[in-house]
């Protein structure tokens, strides 16, 4: 139906996960997406976790293009965890322009206010972006 109801964009969440991971795919990436039990890790933040997925795939395609990227998500200890990490890969001409995500610092700050953790960073081989946020509760 029309589109006409005000939304600038839908909101985010478990089903959009293969659509961004054949988007980055078509980008240059290598994509390898595991999502474990999605129901399992309930709404609270399959908002926050669908965001990280997309910031880190789109660094990826700026940073890394051409990498292999494993995209992990599922229940650890209670919480929805997800890993982003990417290996080889060189910049794409574009890597000097911003782009139109959140941002790491505004991912950050986001999972942080919902009393998750977050980081990113670099490692021998590579990138790691890296969340753990509560399971939405039955409350």
């Amino acid at each position: 139906r029309s589109r006409g109801d005000g939304a600038l964009a839908p909101t985010p969440g478990w089903a959009d996960l293969e659509g961004l991971a054949a988007e980055a795919r078509r980008s240059g990436l290598d994509v390898r997406l595991a999502v474990e039990d999605p129901v399992a890790l309930g709404g609270g933040g399959e908002q926050a976790v669908v965001r990280v997925v997309r910031e880190a795939l789109g660094n990826c395609v700026r940073h890394a293009n051409g990498a292999v990227v494993d995209v992990a998500i599922g229940p650890v200890d209670g919480q929805a965890h997800v890993t982003v990490r990417s290996r080889g890969g060189a910049p794409t001409v574009t890597a000097g322009q911003g782009g139109e995500g959140w941002g790491l610092q505004m991912l950050r700050e986001r999972i942080t206010a919902l009393g998750g953790t977050f980081r990113a960073g670099a490692e021998p081989d590579g990138w790691l972006v890296e969340a753990r946020l509560p399971v939405g509760g039955r409350a």
